[in-house]
């Protein structure tokens, strides 16, 4: 509860500061704009290493939520391996990142809503990965252009069919 307390203080210290000194961004750090363009990488491979752990154990998101070695329980494992496999690439990051707000979503349906409410830091994840995605080319300009994914399928698919 301390922490609690704590973190809320800080915080609005923190915004009080930002108001009187009528500065949205501030405290203008030297080193946070060199990280924009690193971070949605760096995030995306820390939350790899767990989503494939958990996916080999078999557990939805967390130890607490065992899946069992059931075939329902193997699925939704390698689901998760595949998660943590396109965060750590890149290759599908976006479609990755739904599903793994599917499998919290899911996670509620299977498991006591208080042990789920814990893992819903993935949902940010999944948030930031998606609009941001995993690799940001610029930090002004993190997302491809909406067709950006055509290239990866095929040089010659359109989404209207395959056109040559």
């Amino acid at each position: 509860m301390f922490t609690v307390i704590a973190t809320a203080l800080a915080l609005a210290a923190f915004y009080f500061a930002q108001r009187m000194l009528d500065d949205r961004h501030w405290p203008r750090l030297p080193f946070f704009p060199r990280m924009a363009i690193g971070a949605p990488t760096l995030l995306a491979v820390q939350a790899a290493i767990p989503l494939i752990y958990s996916g080999v154990q078999p557990v939805l998101l967390a130890p607490q939520l065992h899946l069992g070695r059931n075939p329902g329980g193997l699925f939704l494992g390698a689901i998760e391996v595949l998660v943590g496999f396109c965060f750590l690439t890149g290759i599908w990051d976006r479609i990755a990142s739904a599903v793994l707000v599917l499998l919290v979503v899911l996670a509620f349906l299977l498991f006591p809503p208080l042990d789920v409410l814990a893992q819903l830091h993935w949902v940010g994840i999944a948030i930031v990965i998606f609009a941001i995605g995993r690799q940001a080319p610029e930090a002004g300009r993190p997302r491809r252009d909406a067709g950006w994914w055509e290239a990866r399928v095929s040089p010659q698919m359109r989404w209207s069919g395959c056109e040559r």
